[in-house]
């Protein structure tokens, strides 16, 4: 995700679609489109591995937690790819960020004592 984008910017190839005459809106509209195809498909291998684990769950409830969770990542990634020209940076980066947001709900979260 972030990787393209930003490799994306450092070759600018958005330059050239807009000089070629691609209206903007176009442009990131297919950005989204993809992402969220992309996003949709992952959330549904995810769910369907993880009803071996959570039999007793809805899938569709289950399903609607991952989807949601992969539009959050879609949004973060297309953020942290505004800050970074270079793709390995902005990658780099944003598996640290990542983790770091991750990190407080680990900690602060209790955990039952088995």
């Amino acid at each position: 995700g972030c990787r393209l984008i930003v490799e994306e910017k450092e070759l600018r190839l958005k330059e050239l679609l807009l000089t070629m005459s691609l209206h903007p809106i176009a442009y990131k509209l297919s950005w989204v489109v993809i992402s969220e195809i992309q996003a949709v498909v992952a959330a549904v291998l995810v769910t369907l591995a993880m009803m071996i684990l959570y039999a007793h769950v809805s899938f569709w409830l289950l399903f609607v937690l991952i989807a949601l969770y992969c539009q959050a990542s879609v949004a973060f990634c297309f953020f942290i790819a505004g800050f970074f020209s270079k793709a390995r940076t902005a990658v780099l980066a944003s598996v640290l960020i990542l983790f770091a947001t991750e990190i407080p709900f680990l900690v602060l979260t209790e955990h039952p004592s088995y």
